[in-house]
């Protein structure tokens, strides 16, 4: 009887964890110039700008319109940082400081699917066109 509790509580547990239900996802967006760079935490092959369904890179000419634009695609924005490196350089041999801000968004799904629904990466595009 206790080897079937023990046996009935293992399915149990693993049935709960395998189910998918409504979950928290993060992703990072760094904004350089006008191109955003969005980070869902996969590894990536190039920088993976936001792009249109045509493949162009979408400028956006200030944070408010990253925040528009994910606000749009279900994303609230959950806190941003910046972080500091020091760069020394060779041709003046000074000590330069470059910052990055870096803009975490969160968005509640129940699938994976749901995580880019909507957002085009450069490496997505390239991808869905590789003959």
């Amino acid at each position: 009887m206790k080897r079937l509790t023990t046996l009935s509580l293992a399915l149990l547990v693993a049935t709960i964890a395998l189910a998918e239900g409504p979950r928290t996802a993060y992703c990072g967006i760094t904004h350089s110039g006008t191109y955003a760079y969005l980070d869902n935490g996969q590894r990536q092959k190039r920088r993976n700008w936001i792009v249109d369904s045509n493949g162009e890179t979408i400028h956006f000419y200030s944070i408010v319109g990253i925040l528009n634009y994910m606000s749009e695609r279900g994303w609230v924005l959950d806190e941003h940082f910046t972080s500091y490196a020091s760069v020394e350089s060779t041709l003046t041999e000074e000590n330069k400081i470059n910052s990055k801000t870096i803009w975490l968004f969160r968005k509640e799904i129940t699938k994976d699917e749901e995580i880019l629904s909507g957002i085009t990466t450069r490496q997505m595009w390239l991808d869905s066109n590789a003959e």
